[in-house]
């Protein structure tokens, strides 16, 4: 099941860092939603774009801002098949009190058998045929037993 990760954002600095609630690296799963929040009354006035910064990209929903929050919320959701190695890199582009200003914070997938259906399938076919080779070999020796 998908789970959602809360990323708020708690301050900004003129250098362009950020404080985050994740300290700048997340650890999500297949299919989890990212939500971007800022806290009211702090540097930070509103998300200008959210970017990939290297690797290959995690989001099946690009992060966008979500209706009506004027650029002070935005949502994303990591893909089905994400890859796995190293951490996704990006770049949340911001304004407030010191201008234009990026950050680059880091998600980590972790590899989770429980969300990974080809998984699942590999694991039932071999499962499935060797109940069914048991069942038929148990069946076999039973039939070729003499009574008595």
């Amino acid at each position: 099941m998908s789970e959602v990760h809360p990323i708020k954002i708690k301050k900004g600095y003129a250098d362009g860092r950020l404080k985050l609630s994740d300290d700048g690296e997340t650890r999500a799963k297949k299919t989890d939603f990212i939500v971007w929040t800022i806290k009211d009354d702090i540097q930070v006035s509103s998300i200008t774009g959210i970017t990939k910064k290297s690797g290959s990209d995690i989001f099946i929903t690009p992060p966008s801002p979500y209706p009506g929050s004027e650029g002070k919320i935005w949502t994303a959701q990591i893909m089905d098949s994400p890859p796995l190695s190293p951490p996704y890199e990006y770049s949340i582009h911001w304004t407030g009190d010191y201008g234009d200003q990026t950050y680059d914070p880091k998600i980590s997938i972790d590899p989770s058998i429980a969300t990974n259906k080809d998984f699942l399938k590999l694991l039932l076919v071999p499962a499935i045929v060797g109940l069914l080779t048991v069942s038929l070999l148990l069946w076999s020796k039973g039939k070729n037993k003499k009574w008595l």
